[in-house]
C-alpha cells in the first residue's frame, strides 16, 4: 500500500518517488495503525515531503511512535564507526563532556569522580578538542543544541492560504538557526538585519527570497533552546491550529542533541524601555531580572476586550502548557 500511494504522488508531478530505506519499511509494517488507512496516509504526507528534499526516506525521518516499535534491538549508529579504535574516541569523548556538565564544568571535581589526574583530563580535553567555557559568575555554562534527527510539519499558510510544510534538520554546532527556501536554493540566517517586516507577522528576506510567518516556530526553538538548525521552507510556515503547540510536539518528536559548542544567554543589566509614551499606547520595557518574567496587558475591541497575563519560564513543559495554545485572533 505504500509503495502504491507513492507511485499515485509520482502521477501527480514530475518528481521520482523516493527510495525507503528497508528498515523504514518493515516499521511501518509493523505498526498496527489504530487510525487506519487514514493515520497511514497523513504520515506518509510528512515523510513524502522528505523524502522529495532528501532522497531517500529512513527509520530517523518516521514518527518516534512507529520508529520506536522495534522487535530486536537495531544497529544504532554503529555503522557510522570505521573501526573500533574509532568507536571509543567517540564514546570517551561523549563520557568526558556528560561527566563534566555533571561536575559544572569543573576541571578538579570532574577528575575527583573520574578518579583520574586533573592533567590527564586535561591531555583528553585537548585530544577530542573540548574547550572549557569561561565561568560567568554563578551562570552555568550551556552547551548548544539541535536535533537528533529531521523531521516534517505540513499545513496552510496564513497570510497566503497556500498549502506549505517545513523540515527540520540538524545543523553542527555554531551553525546558528538557518531557512532554506526550497524553490530557489537561497539560504536566509535567522538574525536581525534580515527582519524586513513585523507587519501582523515577522517576514526575513536576503537577496531574492523570503520567508514569513516565522515567529512561532522561532519562539518554539528559544525556548527549547535550539541553537542550530536549518529549515527548508516556502514563502511561509504553515500556521497551523494558530497556536505553537504544533511546533513543540515536532521538535519533541526530533529529539534533542546536546553539542560540544557553548552558548552565552544574553543578560540585561539595565532598563530599556520602547514605543508609546502616551497611556493606551503600544510599548514594551525590558529590565534586569534573576528569571525570566513576562507580563503583558493588552486592549482590543470585543469580544477580546481588555485582557492581562503573567508568565514565569519554569522549564520548556511551562512553556508548552501556558503559552504555546496562545491562538493567533484577528478581525474581520
Amino acid at each position: 500500500m505504500v509503495k502504491d500511494y507513492f507511485e499515485e504522488c509520482t502521477l501527480e508531478g514530475p518528481t521520482p518517488a523516493p527510495e525507503m530505506e528497508e528498515d523504514a519499511l518493515q516499521a511501518l509494517c509493523r505498526y498496527d495503525w489504530p487510525g487506519n488507512v487514514k493515520e497511514l496516509r497523513e504520515v506518509l504526507d510528512k515523510i513524502w515531503i522528505t523524502g522529495l528534499t532528501l532522497g531517500r526516506i529512513t527509520l530517523r525521518d518516521l514518527p518516534e511512535n512507529i520508529r520506536k516499535l522495534r522487535i530486536e534491538p537495531g544497529p544504532l549508529d554503529f555503522g557510522s564507526y570505521g573501526s573500533l579504535e574509532e568507536a571509543e574516541q567517540s564514546w570517551e569523548k561523549s563520557f568526558l563532556i556528560h561527566h563534566l556538565r555533571k561536575q559544572g564544568w569543573d576541571l578538579e571535581q570532574t577528575s575527583q569522580a573520574l578518579k583520574t589526574d586533573p592533567q590527564s583530563i586535561r591531555n583528553k580535553l585537548v585530544h577530542h578538542g573540548i574547550r572549557l567555557p569561561e565561568q560567568n559568575g554563578d551562570r552555568a555554562p550551556l552547551l548548544q543544541r539541535t536535533l537528533k534527527r529531521s523531521v516534517v510539519l505540513c499545513g496552510s499558510g496564513l497570510h497566503s492560504g497556500i498549502k506549505t510544510g517545513l523540515i527540520l534538520q540538524p545543523m553542527p554546532p555554531g551553525s546558528g538557526i538557518i531557512f532554506l527556501d526550497i524553490t530557489s536554493g537561497q539560504t536566509i540566517p535567522a538574525r536581525l538585519d534580515h527582519v524586513v517586516s513585523t507587519d501582523y507577522s515577522t517576514c526575513l528576506k536576503k537577496g531574492l527570497a523570503t520567508v514569513g510567518t516565522i515567529e512561532h516556530i522561532m519562539a518554539v526553538l528559544h525556548m527549547y533552546r535550539i541553537n542550530n538548525l536549518l529549515i527548508k521552507i516556502g514563502d511561509e510556515a504553515p500556521v497551523m491550529d494558530g497556536s505553537a503547540k504544533d511546533f513543540c510536539t515536532l521538535i519533541e518528536d526530533g529529539e534533542f542533541e546536546e553539542q560540544d559548542g557553548f552558548y552565552e544567554e544574553l543578560v540585561i543589566e539595565k532598563t530599556y524601555s520602547f514605543g508609546a509614551t502616551d497611556p493606551g499606547g503600544p510599548s514594551i520595557s525590558i529590565e534586569p531580572s534573576d528569571r525570566l518574567r513576562v507580563s503583558y496587558h493588552m486592549e482590543y475591541p470585543e469580544p477580546i476586550g481588555v485582557q492581562e497575563f503573567t508568565y514565569e519560564f519554569t522549564g520548556e513543559e511551562s512553556f508548552r502548557k501556558e503559552i504555546a495554545p496562545a491562538r493567533t485572533f484577528g478581525f474581520l
